[in-house]
């Protein structure tokens, strides 16, 4: 009769947590991601550098199945001129941590393009080759509040596609996948 009524307690304990009445709090994890933007800086990887963030956005997203929102650009972008920050500033912690606070994100992701290049099939901007596009791009996430790394790797994508553009967006988001899935699900996927 114990084990019974022992079960039966487990059981209602379980449904209860289930529910969010125990530990909703601690189940929940982040629910705003912060993107840092290019700022302040000449970008080396040009079109590269606009495409990151957006495409890091949509497959955050994509990855989390929408339980993750992704902090407006434009404020994140706005707060960094407001600090006269450029990139280069968010490789301090201290200061990621500090510009996801102040754009009230529970992660704040840099990130930096530690690889790119794109060569098509004939010479010339308008040739009818295909381009063969290689990235890297070393991501770090954090979590605000504690400042503890949930990511710090590299992920690479790779394209062949017609047009260079295409090829470009492509390879970023064969990586950004990546990159999503290791910054939803922490310890998921080994650097590369």
């Amino acid at each position: 009769m114990r084990c019974a009524g022992a079960a039966a307690a487990v059981i209602a304990l379980a449904l209860l947590v289930a529910a969010g009445g125990i530990g909703a709090e601690a189940r929940q994890g982040p629910e705003k991601v912060a993107i840092a933007e290019f700022v302040g800086e000449a970008p080396t990887f040009g079109e590269v550098a606009d495409l990151v963030p957006r495409i890091l956005a949509e497959a955050i997203r994509e990855a989390s199945r929408g339980r993750l929102r992704i902090v407006e650009a434009r404020i994140v972008r706005g707060e960094m001129v407001r600090r006269r920050w450029t990139s280069s500033d968010l490789v301090s912690l201290t200061n990621a941590a500090e510009l996801g606070r102040a754009v009230n994100a529970d992660v704040m992701v840099t990130w930096q393009v530690s690889y790119f290049d794109s060569n098509g099939g004939n010479d010339g901007a308008n040739s009818r080759g295909f381009n063969e596009t290689m990235a890297a791009v070393r991501i770090r996430a954090m979590e605000v509040a504690t400042r503890r790394r949930l990511v710090d790797a590299e992920f690479s994508g790779s394209s062949f596609r017609a047009m260079r553009y295409e090829a470009t967006r492509e390879a970023l988001a064969n990586l950004a996948r990546k990159a999503a899935r290791a910054i939803v699900t922490p310890g998921s996927v080994p650097a590369e």
